[in-house]
């Protein structure tokens, strides 16, 4: 070994004698010698040994003396510049890192202390909720929505029975074997049991697995047992199983019973009309949060069936990790029912950017929408989720929802009876329902847009055999132009009038207005008042008329049905109609 190796062994281990070690204490194990000649043992030792004896004398230097400042190279008699590797140069400052990260370090220490006294006082408060009388509802609820949610299993199986209003004191009996005779859905829920193997956490016995599936198969039967009117659907024992693993047997029974009497009542029913009503909230509110990702949808014809998982199973058939699982359900317990629907919508404007890159198509966008990324930030989403909820809540989305069935709506299905001549009382009964879907404003743009076009299907029976200038004739939608000689005008005067009410109620907007102008809508009406005999149905065509001749309102006013009527103003206004109607009444006597 050259002189300066030995030199610096040496002061290695002169540095170790203060310390309690040498020839008669205990000494460091070196490779080959225990004697207390340095130079012999010198031989023997590498660069690396020479790093590890270091280390352990620093080590151990702070055991034996209690120093928390580590040992600098100058102090143990070690020559500069001897091993002043970046290995070294750590040892020598106690393993503590510098610079970048070691800021990073101290960050990343300062946010887990932080986290965990946040968690400690959630925890406390919690507690606290749970003893007092009554038991504090509210702050369980926005402990369980709030990031974290109920952060323990212990803490969910105190939590969850309360947030469903269960009597933890009068619990259900354990079902016996007699609960699976002659069911008629025990054989579907035996496979479907069978199949969840991977619902089962990792590592667990398959003795004890065994005994939980039992228990899951006799959960689910006693269920649907005892409410008949109740259907099994595929799914459901995905939301069995995460009961039954977080509470157990009895308290899951008493907990699915309380869930499928609300929660999952709708997809329980025998045909999946109630499920598609629900799937049909998605769709507004895409439409009001991103309208580019809403049109992208609606071309590619995607529809909502790729949630259709997520929903019925409260997203425990899509999710591998449990703990994600866990998360959800205390959000989606502690909220409305229909809370698992706006979860949907915030993960697909999450990804919106990966569905405009797709191909806008059904099959390339609902495979992609159809796989959950298992990376998602859920506490951002579920933050987003009950942001769409107050600002977007079940009742202001519940009209829309209801006019969207088969591709975003029935109403296409009905316009064609507009003109079915077989039935003047089916003609009219399918004129009223679009007369009352008018009545909601928020669904005008899209009544009137090109995937529905409401307006012509409304005047075509108001139309004539009349001829218009080639100027007029380029106003008019193409299924107004030109006309037979032969074309009639619907012969009921009481469906004559539903249908101008109808296009009265789509001048509502000013997005509404604008578009019945410029379809020469005027133009049909003129011709119409022209041929009309009957005088309250011509009186509705002038008030018609006169809003679209018109001016437009003043700024702040112009959805007119959202604008409110001094008192005064809307008792003259009915005293005009009173005295209108009585006039008609007259004119209707005297032609008698």
């Amino acid at each position: 070994m050259p002189s300066e190796g030995k030199s610096a062994l040496a002061a290695v281990y002169k540095c170790l004698l203060p310390l309690g070690f040498g020839p008669t204490t205990r000494e460091p194990r070196f490779p080959e010698s225990r004697s207390p000649d340095v130079g012999a043992r010198a031989q023997t030792l590498t660069p690396g040994s020479l790093r590890l004896c270091l280390a352990r004398a620093l080590s151990l230097s702070r055991q034996v003396i209690g120093r928390e400042r580590p040992i600098r190279a100058a102090e143990a008699g070690l020559p500069a510049g001897v091993g002043r590797s970046a290995g070294m140069r750590r040892l020598e400052a106690g393993g503590r890192r510098r610079g970048p990260d070691a800021e990073r370090e101290r960050s990343r220490s300062a946010v887990r202390e932080h986290n965990g006294l946040r968690k400690k006082e959630k925890l406390q408060e919690m507690t606290k909720a749970l003893s007092s009388d009554p038991v504090d509802i509210d702050t369980l609820r926005r402990a369980a929505v709030c990031r974290g949610g109920l952060l323990t299993d212990e803490m969910r199986r105190r939590v969850w029975p309360k947030l469903l209003s269960i009597n933890v004191y009068n619990l259900p009996p354990k079902p016996g074997k007699v609960i699976r005779e002659n069911h008629k859905d025990y054989n579907q829920v035996l496979m479907d049991v069978r199949r969840s193997l991977r619902r089962f956490p990792k590592g667990m016995r398959e003795e004890q697995r065994q005994v939980l599936q039992e228990q899951l198969i006799d959960t689910i039967l006693y269920i649907l047992k005892t409410h008949p009117e109740l259907h099994y659907y595929q799914g459901y024992h995905d939301i069995a199983v995460t009961l039954l693993l977080v509470v157990g047997e009895r308290m899951g029974i008493a907990m699915l019973d309380k869930l499928s009497a609300h929660h999952l009542r709708d997809f329980m029913d025998p045909t999946m009309d109630s499920t598609k009503h629900i799937l049909n909230y998605l769709m507004p509110i895409l439409k009001r949060e991103s309208p580019r990702l809403h049109d992208f949808m609606c071309r590619a014809e995607v529809g909502t069936v790729f949630a259709l998982s997520w929903l019925i199973t409260w997203y425990g058939h899509v999710l591998t990790n449990f703990q994600h699982i866990l998360r959800l359900y205390d959000f989606f317990l502690a909220s409305h029912p229909l809370m698992a629907v706006y979860f949907a919508a915030v993960i697909v404007l999450h990804r919106e950017q990966d569905v405009l890159h797709c191909d806008c198509d059904m099959a390339s966008v609902h495979h992609l929408l159809s796989q959950i990324p298992q990376d998602l930030p859920y506490e951002i989403l579920i933050s987003q989720a009950d942001r769409l909820f107050q600002h977007h809540p079940p009742y202001d989305l519940a009209k829309q929802a209801t006019l969207q069935y088969r591709k975003r709506c029935v109403i296409q299905r009905l316009l064609p009876f507009i003109q079915y001549k077989g039935s003047t009382v089916r003609r009219g009964g399918i004129i009223a329902i679009l007369r009352n879907c008018c009545f909601e404003s928020t669904c005008h743009e899209w009544l009137l847009s090109d995937e529905v076009g409401l307006l012509p299907f409304l005047l075509l029976p108001l139309a004539g055999p009349e001829e218009f200038s080639e100027e007029e004739m380029e106003e008019l939608p193409l299924d107004l132009q030109y006309l037979p000689e032969e074309k009639e005008r619907e012969e009921d005067p009481d469906i004559r009038k539903m249908l101008i009410e109808a296009i009265m109620l789509l001048t509502a907007t000013k997005e509404g207005r604008q578009v019945v102008r410029e379809k020469g809508t005027y133009l049909i009406l003129r011709e119409f008042h022209k041929w009309e005999k009957e005088a309250d149905v011509r009186l509705a065509c002038e008030k018609l008329i006169q809003v679209l001749i018109g001016d437009e309102p003043q700024t702040g006013m112009e959805n007119l049905m959202e604008v409110t009527i001094p008192v005064d103003v809307e008792a003259r206004l009915q005293n005009l109609d009173e005295e209108e109607q009585r006039l008609l009444k007259e004119e209707q006597m005297q032609k008698l």
